[in-house]
Order: structure tokens, then sequence, then C-alpha cells
């Protein structure tokens, strides 16, 4: 998935590996995380791919300079516009809504629904479990693994949330709650 950001951090400038790092951790870093030594040998890789072009900039220090090309903007636009790419960990979906800003509003809201629906799913299953152990007597012998359920349904619907205020386009700063 890495590629996939690196393109997407290039289609706006053109930078140094140095930067893209810089662009990843004060980005997308909250929730994707990616070292030196992990972009550089992805950026050999686009390159040989013609995915990225690299020029040696003169100066004090050497510095290699990577630009998107054509063929890693259509790369880079697959893999976002990509339904079967929205399921999986919140933070590789967090990684491609990162971008978002790149795709007409109405692909946007496929994705979001996809990853929404796959949400609700799994929600379902541990709403099933819950009303399995509600049954129970003895709850307060397993409160602690009770409680990471409970965990898990409220994330599901907060996410489930979350999904649907970027959907609407509705104001972001609802979606924060006061800490009591």
């Amino acid at each position: 998935m890495l590629d996939y950001i690196i393109l997407g951090v290039l289609c706006s400038d053109s930078l140094s590996g140095y930067d893209i790092r810089k662009c990843i951790e004060h980005g997308i870093g909250m929730f994707y995380k990616a070292s030196y030594g992990s972009i550089y040998p992805i950026l050999t890789k686009l390159t040989k791919e013609g995915c990225v072009s690299c020029e040696e900039e003169k100066g004090m220090k050497k510095r290699k300079v990577y630009t998107i090309q054509p063929k890693g903007k259509e790369k880079f636009q697959e893999w976002l516009k990509d339904l079967e790419e929205t399921g999986g960990s919140i933070e590789t979906f967090m990684a491609k809504v990162f971008f978002f800003d790149q795709l007409p509003y109405e692909t946007v809201v496929k994705q979001i629904d996809t990853y929404e629906k796959s949400l609700k799913d799994y929600l379902n299953v541990l709403l099933e479990k819950k009303k399995q152990f509600e049954g129970l007597k003895n709850q307060d012998d397993f409160y602690y693994k009770l409680s990471t359920l409970y965990f898990g349904i409220c994330k599901l619907q907060s996410i489930i949330l979350w999904c649907q205020t970027v959907k609407e386009k509705a104001p972001l700063q609802e979606l924060i709650q006061p800490m009591k």
C-alpha cells in the first residue's frame, strides 16, 4: 500500500524521499507509518516501473527528486477508485480517504458506502454475541472480556457515524463529543 501512498503524495508536487517521508508523517502519519528504509526501495521500484521519474539535483548535497508520471497517476487513480480495496483495516481505508479530494463526490460516496456496509455487517455479528451474553447470570465473572465486546461495538458505531457524516459532507466538528 505504501507505493500508492507515495504516488498520492507525489500527485501534488515533485519531492525527495526525505520530503515524501515528512509529508506522510505530517499527513496520514496519524494512522500510517513509513520509514525511510521502506520508502526508498519503493521509489526505486516505482522508477523502474515508469510510474515516477527521478532527477538528481546538483548542489551542496546530491538530492534525488521524484516526479509522478502518467503511468503512476493512472495506477494511483485505479487504486483510489477500487471498491474491492475498501475493506480491511481502518488504517488501510483511512489511507485511501486521505486522498479522496482527488475523486468525484459520487465515487467517494460509493467507497464510503461499501466500507460502511462491511462495518454494519460486522456490527450485527457483535450485537448477536452481545445478545448471547445478556442471558448469562454470572456476567461479573468475565466483566473485562465482555468489556472488549462493548469496545468493539462502540468503535464500530462511531466509525459508522463518521461514514454517514463524511458522505453528507456535514460539519466534522459535530463528530466530537465533549468528554465527561
